[in-house]
């Protein structure tokens, strides 16, 4: 089976023409969906070479899925944030980050978002099943090649966290991102934020993660340290609850529990709730900042 999706022009008509229901970004027909979200990760060393520095560099894939009564994917958001920390032999550049590739355009080159675009379209109104006996790589027949296979896990164990929500009418996801530095250790964190909402535009299904990838950049040369594992995949590996502390996801999950039920408002006010600050003692800044940068990407 080929591995790579390739896309053209021609392509896309043909998609538009026969791909299921794509409804306008972020917008879903009112009724009871399966809502699911997942992430995968990867870092990526180049080593510097002649005038061009080295990078490491932190490459998240997030997908948030919505699954119709019949298993079918009615709608499907894909989206990856690649930053990375630049250095060479004698120095390790500060970092700067970037906007996810979908929110490049045209800026990313490859006609990544367009690629995605379409297979965001090729699969939707089919079951994971069809998607995965089909051959999305050749259904999509292109002169520009990404890979498809990390999308389609990603998007298979997205499906397989799916759990019912009621009265969904919205959904759309977001990511943050910060850098830090300190004798060589670097760290790329990455936080993704996904939501579904009712037609008042109060939360009904709020999904937070985080990346946490690491390397020691020493004369020259990059070594990932810690583990490829989002913060939520870890859960007590984590090693929170050996400091005395709450586990990460189990705060976390307190603090997405608590935004359900509430708009963009009153979750960027989290701070001031004492239901929060009384169990989320991990710094919510970052997880409520994305939350509402979501909430702000529904139609």
């Amino acid at each position: 089976m080929k591995k790579k999706l390739v896309l053209s022009l021609t392509a896309l008509f043909v998609l538009s023409a026969c791909a299921g229901k794509v409804n306008k970004p972020g917008e879903l027909e009112p009724q009871t969906y399966k809502i699911g979200t997942a992430i995968t990760n990867k870092a990526v060393v180049t080593e510097p070479k002649d005038d061009k520095k080295g990078e490491f560099e932190s490459n998240v894939t997030y997908i948030t899925v919505a699954l119709d009564d019949k298993d079918a994917i009615a709608y499907v958001l894909i989206d990856e944030a690649q930053n990375a920390f630049e250095f060479d032999a004698t120095s390790i550049e500060p970092f700067e980050g970037r906007k996810t590739k979908k929110e490049l355009g045209n800026d990313y080159g490859l006609n990544w978002f367009e690629q995605v675009a379409a297979l965001e379209e090729y699969v939707t109104g089919k079951t994971i099943a069809e998607v995965k006996a089909g051959d999305p790589a050749s259904d999509l027949n292109s002169t520009v090649s990404i890979s498809v296979d990390n999308f389609i896990a990603t998007l298979e164990e997205a499906a397989a966290n799916a759990v019912t929500y009621n009265d969904v009418v919205g959904i759309a996801s977001s990511s943050s991102v910060n850098g830090t530095e300190e004798n060589g250790a670097v760290e790329i964190v990455t936080t993704v934020a996904a939501v579904a909402t009712d037609k008042d535009g109060n939360v009904v299904y709020a999904f937070v993660d985080e990346s946490q990838l690491k390397a020691d950049i020493a004369n020259g040369v990059a070594t990932p340290t810690g583990s490829d594992l989002t913060k939520g995949q870890q859960k007590e590996a984590y090693g929170m609850s050996e400091k005395g502390m709450t586990e990460w996801y189990l705060q976390v999950k307190h603090l997405t529990d608590w935004a359900v039920g509430k708009n963009a408002d009153a979750i960027s006010k989290a701070a001031e709730d004492s239901d929060v600050t009384s169990t989320v003692t991990i710094y919510p800044g970052s997880f409520v900042n994305t939350l509402v940068s979501a909430l702000s990407k529904v139609k």
